[in-house]
């Protein structure tokens, strides 16, 4: 059973995976661009960004939603382990 507390915090994970890949593919981008002309590193790293996010955009967008529903149904990711139930009795 997925409960209130796992589904939000299976979305959090997922903007968490989705920006840090995001953050990773944009610095390497831009760093590549910048080894490779520093002139004109700003225009060449826009133009490859949108190139890269318009061909892989997608593959990160569901690579981000099943790395999180994977890893919040194993249980693996803090905040979805499932809670015990309350002791009651001696």
């Amino acid at each position: 059973m997925l409960s209130f507390k796992r589904l939000v915090f299976c979305l959090l994970w997922f903007v968490v995976f989705f920006v840090a890949i995001s953050v990773v593919v944009g610095l390497s981008i831009g760093v590549w661009a910048s080894i490779a002309n520093p002139e004109t590193a700003g225009v060449v790293g826009q133009q490859l960004g949108h190139e890269v996010s318009r061909k892989f955009g997608g593959l990160f967008l569901l690579g981000s939603i099943a790395a999180s529903l994977g890893l919040t149904f194993a249980q693996i990711l803090p905040g979805t382990k499932a809670q015990k139930p309350a002791f009651i009795g001696r």
